[in-house]
């Protein structure tokens, strides 16, 4: 299996890589499968951007006006408490899922 190092080159490992969309920690454009990802398997990261939607909803933009509206998850609600679950079924209704949800181990499909 490859990867691409930091430093530009290719080098072969033998870690499995599984690739999935870039995005910094607070992206407001991630759905709902993605923050529910990584709310399962990446708590730290999602407590920092749990953290983070809590915090703009109390800070005063220039000033003067309080951002009690603004929110990261694109449902218009905290995502502490966002139905996740529910809105990556609505997310998926009527699309095809991924016919293989491991890593391709052998080069051959299904084996």
């Amino acid at each position: 299996m490859k990867f691409i190092s930091w430093g530009g080159g290719i080098q072969s490992t033998t870690m499995a890589v599984m690739s999935t969309l870039s995005a910094c920690v607070c992206c407001p454009y991630r759905i709902a499968s993605e923050w529910l990802r990584m709310r399962e398997e990446a708590p730290q990261e999602f407590a920092e951007a749990v953290a983070f939607d809590e915090t703009i909803r109390h800070i005063r933009p220039n000033g003067s006006v309080k951002a009690e509206s603004l929110y990261i998850w694109k449902g218009l609600e905290p995502l502490a408490t966002a139905d996740l679950e529910q809105a990556t079924v609505r997310e998926r209704r009527g699309k095809q899922l991924p016919l293989i949800l491991t890593a391709c181990e052998s080069g051959h499909c299904w084996v």
